[in-house]
């Protein structure tokens, strides 16, 4: 823990983008990259030098706009895993009334179960919204940012920092839609597939046909811990006792937590032979790209879906701190991770296997991911002969 409280704001701010820099750049260097680093270090000395000398005098500002600074300090390096915690905002934080998704550089305003376009809030083009709110959001990926502005343009606090009003929305069919503001919080990742999980369940299968077992694995949450290896038990009797052959692990929208709960299963699922495939999204990330990993070494499984939301070259565990106020703390991280062993392309994750996913297939609920993984089992795999 990094202790900076007895410091001014100005001199805490300057601090904390040093800390962080050293910690990035030390990272960095460890992968040995040669004149990439090089170029890496430049960009981020850059970046932060000219961030400090933008800053002028920011002592004695509300605690509000300091927070603002922290977090756009932080988005600067584009590392994920790097966060402003501040008690106030979590206390204070309030939401859209009229909720948002973000899909494909489109944004979508959800009406009667419809997926409407939207092109301004508050009188603003929507894109320069989402240009303005993506220079306060810490992302590795273009994936990973989409996944974000799904959760900021549904709560007002990137909206407060930036002075946008999001009093109106105005839609592509010319419709205005009056917002108020409410404390409900709006769970965007049941908009997306896999629709109908149990609720409130972050692990659960289901048969499907003859032979096959759908795998839902929503979190890697060490809190889960007792509950998984209960879960670990139900699967591996109900592949026993339904004879099944082929498995489709679903790590949609998975955000991370422990990366190791789940290679007791997987390697269940390659010692007793059975095949199959993964399916992926933007929303997976930390732990959760960990398991794609796990599930492409100790299964050799087909990757379906869409990208990852990180990419084969990251930074990971956010266990650094710097201390500010009893309030306001910064979270960094202590770890640099190459899968370029196993996944080959630079930028986000790929699967093998890309499908779309579309607004209309949202509105719709339409999962062709899954539909796409189930064709591929049945192509693949000697399924008639398995019957018998």
């Amino acid at each position: 823990m990094e202790d900076l409280r007895g410091l001014t704001q100005t001199e805490q701010l300057v601090q904390s983008a040093n800390i962080i820099k050293e910690k990035s750049l030390s990272l960095l260097q460890s992968r040995n990259m040669g004149e990439e680093f090089i170029d890496k270090q430049i960009e981020i000395n850059k970046c932060v030098d000219e961030y400090v000398a933008g800053l002028g005098n920011i002592d004695n500002v509300p605690t509000e706009k300091f927070y603002g600074y922290l977090v756009k300090m932080c988005a600067m390096f584009h590392n994920a895993h790097l966060s402003v915690r501040y008690k106030g905002e979590s206390e204070k934080r309030k939401y859209l009334s009229q909720h948002l998704l973000h899909i494909n550089n489109k944004v979508y305003a959800i009406c009667d179960g419809k997926l409407l376009e939207v092109v301004k809030i508050g009188g603003k083009p929507v894109n320069e919204v989402c240009k303005a709110m993506s220079e306060y959001i810490c992302y590795e990926t273009s994936e990973w940012l989409s996944v974000q502005l799904c959760n900021y343009l549904n709560r007002t606090t990137l909206y407060d920092i930036l002075g946008i009003d999001y009093s109106s929305i105005e839609l592509k069919n010319g419709q205005k839609l009056k917002v108020d503001i409410t404390q409900e919080w709006f769970d965007f990742k049941k908009c997306f597939p896999p629709y109908d999980l149990p609720n409130e369940k972050p692990y659960s299968y289901s048969v499907i046909g003859p032979n096959f077992i759908k795998i839902n694995y929503l979190t890697c949450d060490a809190n889960f811990k007792s509950e998984i290896e209960n879960f670990f038990e139900e699967v591996e009797n109900t592949i026993e006792t339904k004879n099944i052959k082929h498995y489709i692990f679903d790590v949609r929208g998975n955000p991370g937590g422990d990366s190791e709960i789940i290679k007791p299963l997987l390697r269940y699922l390659n010692e007793n032979n059975i095949t199959g495939v993964t399916l992926t999204d933007n929303r997976v990330f930390s732990s959760g790209t960990w398991a794609v990993r796990y599930a492409k070494t100790i299964l050799n499984t087909t990757l379906i879906g869409q990208p990852l939301g990180q990419g084969n070259i990251r930074f990971g565990q956010s266990s650094g701190k710097i201390e500010l106020s009893d309030d306001l703390i910064v979270s960094y991280t202590e770890k640099f991770f190459d899968f370029s062993d196993v996944f080959k392309t630079p930028g986000a994750i790929k699967p093998d296997i890309e499908v779309p996913l579309t607004a209309k297939d949202i509105e719709n609920k339409t999962d062709k991911t899954l539909t796409v993984a189930i064709d591929y089992i049945n192509k693949n795999f000697d399924i008639e002969k398995e019957k018998n």
